[in-house]
């Protein structure tokens, strides 16, 4: 099966990007190279015609909102989307919390459609050429498809206390049964080590150190906060460095408490450092998901290090294995005679 990945921000299209910082997106590719696609992985062009795009069975576009600072490649990625809906291969991927504003975003620029080339955003690549009528007709006729009519099956991440109706409910014209969540954790989980010795570090990482949910935390604690990425080109071993010195990590949840899935989850509790985040989302899981956070400080770094080996084996207990993501990738790609592979 022949398969192009691609997308509006550099973590959804670029290999580059995520060999320096593993991604949501990078794992699903690496899944359909497990199931032997073909797969072409790489940013979107205006000059993918159709007649190019026709050789793929399928084509994953990942999305986000039209006012995000990362969506440098909005417009050839609208123009691909656009394409590939005509040829009927389209699938939609987000990777991004707070699924509402993807849907904010679109529906302010199909109210307001000169803000899709407001000057602002003149550094985005093909913000001269998007404008082209060629161009622009198909690129606002897919933008007015998101907000008007249902959208084809989704693609996103998903955790133990994933719910598909935290993006249903968000985007008014996905329904819940063509919401595809894969979880791929088990992998980073069973590729780790269970840590001998302790961290004593005082400081917390936090996968969201702007949002409410940790501005809140945040007042309870004693300790520094730092984020899991102190810089814009981190690598993955810089923070998985920075997570194993710290006494835990908070993850964030976003509007109406909704969870999302973080790749710092498993990082976290794969190098011995335990997890926090809302433990009405998490308690069921096992007993030491529901700690608070300031409970946690006032442990010794053994205790730390004990919750997160028990944190592990809840989870990894509760996440699918990699035949059951795999068999989930399929799935997505409605193509179930991939798990002869496996």
């Amino acid at each position: 099966m022949k398969v192009l990945v691609t997308g509006f921000t550099a973590s959804q299209c670029s290999e580059n990007a995520n060999n320096r910082l593993s991604t949501f997106t990078g794992l699903f590719k690496n899944a359909l190279d497990e199931l032997q696609c073909n797969v072409t992985w790489e940013k979107p062009q205006l000059s993918m015609s159709k007649e190019y795009l026709d050789q793929y069975d399928l084509i994953v576009v990942g999305l986000a909102s039209p006012h995000s600072v990362s969506a440098n490649y909005l417009y050839a990625g609208l123009w691909v989307a656009s394409q590939a809906k005509e040829l009927g291969k389209l699938r939609l991927l987000i990777d991004a919390p707070d699924p509402y504003w993807i849907w904010s975003g679109i529906r302010d620029c199909n109210d307001n459609p000169q803000k899709l080339f407001k000057s602002f955003y003149a550094r985005r690549y093909n913000y001269f050429e998007a404008q082209e009528r060629k161009y622009a007709e198909p690129i606002y006729r897919f933008l007015q498809h998101l907000y008007t009519e249902q959208w084809v099956k989704t693609i996103v991440p998903s955790m133990p206390w994933f719910s598909r109706e935290v993006v249903s409910n968000r985007i008014k014209n996905l329904q819940t049964e063509d919401v595809i969540g894969i979880c791929y954790d088990r992998d980073i989980i069973d590729a780790s080590t269970d840590r001998m010795e302790p961290s004593y570090g005082n400081y917390w990482c936090a996968d969201a150190p702007k949002s409410d949910w940790t501005k809140k935390v945040v007042k309870n604690l004693t300790s520094e906060v730092v984020p899991v990425r102190l810089h814009k080109y981190d690598k993955s071993e810089e923070i998985l460095s920075r997570i194993e010195n710290s006494m835990g990590t908070l993850i964030s949840t976003y509007k109406n408490n909704d969870p999302w899935w973080s790749i710092a989850i498993s990082q976290s509790i794969a190098v011995g450092v335990p997890v926090v985040t809302d433990w009405r989302h998490t308690s069921w899981v096992g007993a030491e998901w529901a700690f608070l956070p300031s409970t946690l400080e006032e442990m010794s770094p053994n205790q730390r290090l004990i919750v997160a080996q028990s944190q592990k084996d809840f989870y990894r207990d509760a996440t699918p294995s990699r035949e059951e993501s795999l068999q989930k990738t399929a799935e997505a790609l409605d193509n179930q005679s991939l798990l002869s592979v496996i």
